[in-house]
């Protein structure tokens, strides 16, 4: 038989389980910054995972979901920044060329040439500016098996150009500054002259450090 005692027991708890309401449904009144649990008169709050404290009171610490997606950040930038500088390095790297390219066109006598080719647009429209890269892919980056012709005023190479058509790109050694004007002369007259007897010049490349110019390729001329 159960005692006096344990019967007042029993029925105070029974009392108290009637009466008991669940604190961890009103977070207005019953504060908890983590996992609220509902005992018998009362309640429980545990801080989250990474942070200490009382969670009625407040919690310390840095949670869980901050210190992954902080790791996530530093982890993206580790990765993010050796392609950023490599892209900041092509990029300054480009800029270089192009501006080394326009110095080498205006020193070339480029400015003059354009004018030359505006001025007498109906006798010398034919005439073409190659850029640099148009007559490094003709040339196979002026592969040592293209060379046809080599002497005291340049190297002769055999190439082709986008359209399929062959031709023959002198490389001059040098062509003194001021010889320049003179040499844009040269190209204007050259390229008006269509005669059978006289290699076509289609134009020239003035963004190289000495002036590339382009004839047709004449089998064993």
């Amino acid at each position: 038989m159960q005692s006096k005692s344990q019967c007042s027991l029993i029925f105070l708890l029974k009392k108290l389980r009637a009466t008991d309401i669940d604190e961890c449904l009103d977070k207005e009144k019953y504060h908890c910054e983590g996992k609220c649990k509902n005992t018998i008169g009362s309640y429980t709050c545990d801080c989250p995972i990474g942070m200490y404290g009382d969670g009625k009171v407040g919690c310390r610490g840095f949670r869980i979901i901050t210190i992954v997606a902080g790791c996530v950040v530093v982890l993206g930038l580790l990765f993010l920044l050796p392609i950023g500088l490599w892209r900041w390095y092509k990029f300054i790297k480009r800029r270089r060329k192009i501006k080394r390219k326009q110095k080498f066109f205006k020193r070339n006598g480029g400015l003059l040439l354009r004018q030359e080719l505006s001025s007498n647009e109906g006798n010398i429209e034919k005439t073409k500016l190659f850029t640099s890269k148009d007559l490094e892919k003709a040339t196979d980056n002026y592969k040592v098996s293209r060379i046809i012709g080599q002497g005291g005023q340049g190297t002769v190479f055999k190439g082709m150009l986008t359209d399929g058509r062959i031709v023959a790109v002198k490389k001059s050694k040098s062509v003194h500054e001021s010889n320049v004007e003179q040499f844009i002369n040269e190209v204007v007259i050259l390229s008006q002259i269509n005669h059978r007897n006289v290699v076509k010049l289609l134009g020239c490349c003035l963004e190289t450090e000495v002036p590339l110019l382009v004839y047709e390729f004449i089998l064993n001329g």
